[in-house]
């Protein structure tokens, strides 16, 4: 049996208010449980990165440096009456992805921020390779799209976006139990079979 690797995790120093869990005690978990590897996705930041890799390596784990990113349709446009932020995963598979997502990230500090860092398309895309990006949870923009009840089309164009944006896209289910997200992970099951993306 393959063992599990979480790729979305919020840790309580990058994501506060999101989170409790503690960088020490994440990565020591995950060496008593023998996971090959683990990932950090704080909201909108890679402050954590360093200390993160340094108790890693002290501990024999693999790292997968990523960022749970804001996403604006234009991250140029503030205007406080649009409310078009979405969530996105996005995680490092090598050195030039590792760039890319520092660019990314750094740009949205710089160019993007209107009350959060904002990244959009336009900046993804030409800062894409060596990418792996995840639908994220709720608040993506794809299960977004299925919670307001837009048409199959409208969601099938969302994801070939999408994939054709990043090295690697999966629709990203999760185990929450409330309402909207056991609607969103029926969906991404049959949207995962319509459009054949991996989950």
């Amino acid at each position: 049996m393959k063992k599990y690797i979480p790729l979305h995790v919020h840790t309580s120093k990058g994501s506060i208010g999101d989170a409790l869990l503690k960088l020490e005690e994440y990565v020591e978990k995950a060496k008593e449980y023998g996971l090959p590897a683990i990932s950090l996705t704080d909201h909108g930041t890679l402050t954590s990165m360093f200390g993160f890799k340094k108790l890693c390596l002290s501990n024999q784990v693999k790292t997968i440096i990523g960022c749970e990113v804001y996403q604006a349709h234009d991250r140029l446009v503030k205007n406080k009456d649009m409310n078009d932020r979405f969530h996105l995963v996005l995680l490092a598979k090598n050195d030039v992805g590792l760039k890319n997502l520092l660019s990314i990230v750094n740009n949205a500090y710089s160019e993007g921020f209107y009350y959060k860092p904002r990244t959009d398309m336009s900046y993804m895309k030409e800062h894409a390779e060596g990418i792996i990006c995840l639908s994220a949870c709720v608040g993506g923009e794809i299960p977004q799209a299925i919670l307001n009840l837009k048409s199959d089309e409208e969601i099938i164009q969302l994801i070939q976006t999408y994939k054709s944006t990043f090295d690697d896209f999966f629709l990203e289910i999760q185990p929450g139990q409330f309402e909207e997200q056991l609607r969103v992970n029926a969906e991404l099951l049959r949207f995962a079979k319509l459009t054949n993306t991996p989950l």
